[in-house]
């Protein structure tokens, strides 16, 4: 081999050296951003399991407002049925009423109609509360 050969052959290996160089600066840098990514990651992967137990309480939360909540509409509706009973009793004693006061108001009233109708409206009370 010759000198220019050999000089050649040192320039173009130095030059690969350079590159070479380069690529490892490259290398350190991506693996020192990555690295960045890594932590970044794993803090965003905390969040994201902090946020999970967050949504778990949360979804319990919600399903013990709608196990109150169905409490709740089944005690209004047992009401209104009672409030709807209570209503149909009052109107039944408010004809048993009227039935009194226009026997009471006729001229040929006794004293045992009167009381015979008290006690069917008694009698009325008390079937229509049970």
């Amino acid at each position: 081999m010759t000198l220019r050969l050999h000089f050649d052959d040192l320039v173009h290996k130095m030059n690969d050296m350079q590159l070479l160089d380069g690529a490892e600066k490259d290398f350190i840098e991506c693996i020192l951003r990555s690295m960045g990514m890594k932590e970044e990651c794993d803090k965003t992967e905390e969040e994201l399991k902090n946020l999970k137990k967050v949504l778990a309480e949360k979804k319990k939360e919600v399903g013990g407002l709608k196990s109150l909540l169905k409490t709740e509409c089944s005690k209004l509706e047992e009401e209104r049925k009672k409030n709807h009973e209570l209503k149909e009793e009052r109107t039944a004693l408010a004809t048993v009423l009227e039935d009194v006061r226009s026997v009471v108001s006729g001229h040929n009233t006794t004293k045992a109609d009167v009381w015979s109708l008290i006690e069917s409206a008694n009698s009325m009370s008390l079937t229509s509360s049970q």
